[in-house]
Protein backbone atom coordinates (compact mmCIF):
# COMPACT_ATOMS: atom_id res chain seq x y z
CA UNK A 1 0.00 0.00 0.00
CA UNK A 2 1.15 3.12 -0.64
CA UNK A 3 1.09 5.79 1.34
CA UNK A 4 0.38 9.83 -0.50
CA UNK A 5 0.78 12.83 1.22
CA UNK A 6 -0.17 16.08 -0.27
CA UNK A 7 1.38 19.75 0.64
CA UNK A 8 -1.49 20.53 3.10
CA UNK A 9 -0.52 17.14 5.22
CA UNK A 10 3.23 17.69 5.22
CA UNK A 11 2.80 21.81 5.88
CA UNK A 12 0.51 20.33 8.61
CA UNK A 13 3.00 17.82 9.93
CA UNK A 14 5.70 20.12 9.88
CA UNK A 15 3.83 22.82 11.65
CA UNK A 16 2.87 20.14 14.38
CA UNK A 17 6.51 19.06 14.75
CA UNK A 18 7.74 22.48 15.57
CA UNK A 19 4.93 23.02 18.07
CA UNK A 20 6.18 19.89 19.99
CA UNK A 21 9.79 20.83 19.91
CA UNK A 22 9.43 24.41 20.76
CA UNK A 23 6.86 23.05 23.90
CA UNK A 24 9.90 20.57 24.93
CA UNK A 25 11.58 23.16 24.88
CA UNK A 26 10.41 25.50 27.14
CA UNK A 27 9.79 23.60 29.57
CA UNK A 28 9.62 24.17 32.96
CA UNK A 29 12.60 24.22 35.42
CA UNK A 30 12.20 23.11 39.15
CA UNK A 31 15.40 24.18 41.73
CA UNK A 32 14.49 22.64 45.23
CA UNK A 33 16.44 24.32 48.24
CA UNK A 34 16.08 22.94 51.73
CA UNK A 35 17.78 22.90 55.03
CA UNK A 36 20.44 20.12 56.12
CA UNK A 37 18.82 17.11 58.46
CA UNK A 38 19.01 17.29 61.99
CA UNK A 39 22.00 17.78 63.41
CA UNK A 40 23.47 16.65 66.33
CA UNK A 41 23.85 19.54 69.05
CA UNK A 42 27.29 18.45 70.24
CA UNK A 43 28.87 21.59 70.55
CA UNK A 44 31.06 21.59 67.21
CA UNK A 45 31.07 23.74 64.81
CA UNK A 46 30.46 21.19 61.77
CA UNK A 47 28.40 18.20 63.46
CA UNK A 48 27.45 15.14 61.37
CA UNK A 49 23.64 14.66 61.09
CA UNK A 50 21.56 12.28 63.46
CA UNK A 51 19.89 9.22 62.99
CA UNK A 52 16.82 11.08 62.18
CA UNK A 53 18.76 13.34 60.22
CA UNK A 54 20.39 10.49 58.00
CA UNK A 55 16.61 8.73 58.07
CA UNK A 56 15.37 12.46 56.27
CA UNK A 57 17.96 12.33 54.21
CA UNK A 58 17.61 8.89 52.56
CA UNK A 59 13.90 9.89 52.19
CA UNK A 60 14.58 12.56 50.08
CA UNK A 61 15.90 9.77 47.56
CA UNK A 62 11.91 8.67 47.04
CA UNK A 63 10.82 12.53 47.07
CA UNK A 64 13.30 13.70 44.14
CA UNK A 65 14.10 10.39 42.10
CA UNK A 66 11.33 11.37 39.38
CA UNK A 67 12.49 15.19 39.31
CA UNK A 68 14.63 14.96 36.32
CA UNK A 69 17.88 16.47 38.72
CA UNK A 70 20.65 17.31 36.95
CA UNK A 71 22.89 19.11 39.56
CA UNK A 72 23.01 19.32 43.49
CA UNK A 73 24.41 21.96 45.52
CA UNK A 74 26.00 21.80 48.88
CA UNK A 75 27.78 23.69 51.26
CA UNK A 76 31.09 22.22 52.48
CA UNK A 77 30.01 21.48 55.74
CA UNK A 78 29.44 17.36 56.91
CA UNK A 79 25.39 18.41 58.27
CA UNK A 80 24.87 19.59 54.24
CA UNK A 81 26.98 17.26 52.08
CA UNK A 82 25.35 13.95 53.92
CA UNK A 83 21.88 15.63 53.92
CA UNK A 84 22.14 15.42 49.87
CA UNK A 85 24.74 12.86 49.15
CA UNK A 86 21.99 9.74 49.20
CA UNK A 87 20.51 11.39 46.65
CA UNK A 88 23.62 12.33 44.85
CA UNK A 89 24.81 8.81 44.85
CA UNK A 90 21.75 7.37 43.93
CA UNK A 91 21.24 9.60 40.82
CA UNK A 92 25.02 9.40 39.88
CA UNK A 93 25.53 13.09 40.07
CA UNK A 94 28.65 14.94 41.80
CA UNK A 95 27.47 17.39 44.55
CA UNK A 96 29.21 20.73 43.52
CA UNK A 97 29.82 23.24 46.51
CA UNK A 98 29.23 26.27 46.97
CA UNK A 99 29.83 29.12 49.19
CA UNK A 100 26.75 30.50 51.80
CA UNK A 101 28.71 33.92 52.29
CA UNK A 102 27.84 34.73 48.28
CA UNK A 103 24.39 33.65 48.22
CA UNK A 104 23.90 36.78 45.54
CA UNK A 105 26.66 35.92 43.08
CA UNK A 106 25.70 32.09 43.26
CA UNK A 107 21.97 33.23 42.77
CA UNK A 108 22.97 35.04 40.07
CA UNK A 109 24.90 32.08 38.50
CA UNK A 110 21.98 29.26 39.30
CA UNK A 111 19.74 31.96 36.92
CA UNK A 112 21.94 31.40 33.91
CA UNK A 113 22.44 27.20 33.65
CA UNK A 114 19.58 24.93 32.70
CA UNK A 115 18.42 22.34 34.78
CA UNK A 116 16.49 20.65 37.54
CA UNK A 117 18.47 21.31 40.61
CA UNK A 118 18.43 20.92 44.13
CA UNK A 119 20.52 22.93 47.08
CA UNK A 120 21.13 21.84 50.33
CA UNK A 121 21.97 24.95 52.90
CA UNK A 122 21.41 26.54 56.35
CA UNK A 123 18.28 27.84 58.41
CA UNK A 124 20.21 31.52 58.15
CA UNK A 125 20.99 31.03 54.64
CA UNK A 126 18.36 28.88 52.60
CA UNK A 127 15.45 31.48 52.91
CA UNK A 128 17.59 34.22 51.36
CA UNK A 129 19.09 32.33 48.75
CA UNK A 130 15.27 31.17 47.99
CA UNK A 131 14.40 35.14 47.61
CA UNK A 132 17.44 35.80 45.82
CA UNK A 133 16.84 33.39 42.91
CA UNK A 134 13.02 33.76 42.91
CA UNK A 135 12.53 37.39 43.87
CA UNK A 136 9.78 36.71 46.36
CA UNK A 137 9.79 37.31 49.94
CA UNK A 138 10.55 34.64 52.76
CA UNK A 139 10.54 34.19 56.17
CA UNK A 140 12.99 33.22 58.47
CA UNK A 141 13.68 29.83 59.31
CA UNK A 142 13.95 28.67 62.84
CA UNK A 143 16.79 26.68 63.99
CA UNK A 144 15.15 24.13 65.33
CA UNK A 145 13.14 24.01 61.63
CA UNK A 146 14.37 21.33 59.39
CA UNK A 147 10.92 20.57 57.01
CA UNK A 148 10.76 23.26 54.75
CA UNK A 149 11.47 22.78 51.50
CA UNK A 150 10.85 25.03 48.55
CA UNK A 151 9.95 24.61 45.26
CA UNK A 152 10.79 27.32 42.26
CA UNK A 153 9.36 26.41 39.27
CA UNK A 154 10.66 28.50 36.53
CA UNK A 155 8.53 29.18 32.89
CA UNK A 156 9.91 31.09 30.22
CA UNK A 157 7.39 33.90 31.54
CA UNK A 158 7.28 33.59 34.94
CA UNK A 159 8.74 32.12 38.48
CA UNK A 160 6.90 30.32 40.70
CA UNK A 161 7.32 29.54 44.51
CA UNK A 162 5.85 27.26 46.37
CA UNK A 163 6.87 26.28 50.32
CA UNK A 164 6.20 22.57 50.86
CA UNK A 165 6.38 21.21 54.67
CA UNK A 166 7.86 17.33 54.90
CA UNK A 167 6.75 15.51 57.28
CA UNK A 168 8.78 14.13 59.85
CA UNK A 169 9.98 11.13 59.24
CA UNK A 170 10.27 8.38 61.17
CA UNK A 171 13.70 5.91 62.05
CA UNK A 172 12.96 2.53 61.76
CA UNK A 173 14.31 -0.15 64.19
CA UNK A 174 17.00 -2.19 62.99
Amino acid sequence: MKVYFNKITIILLLCLSSILSTSMLTAAQSIYLLRHAEKHADGTKDPSLTEVGRERANNLIALLKDKNITSIYSTKYKRTLETVTPLAKSLKIDVQQYDPSKLQDFAEKIKTIEGNFVIVGHSNTTPELTHFISGKATIAMDESEYDRLYHITVNKDSMNLKTLRLRPFQVHAK
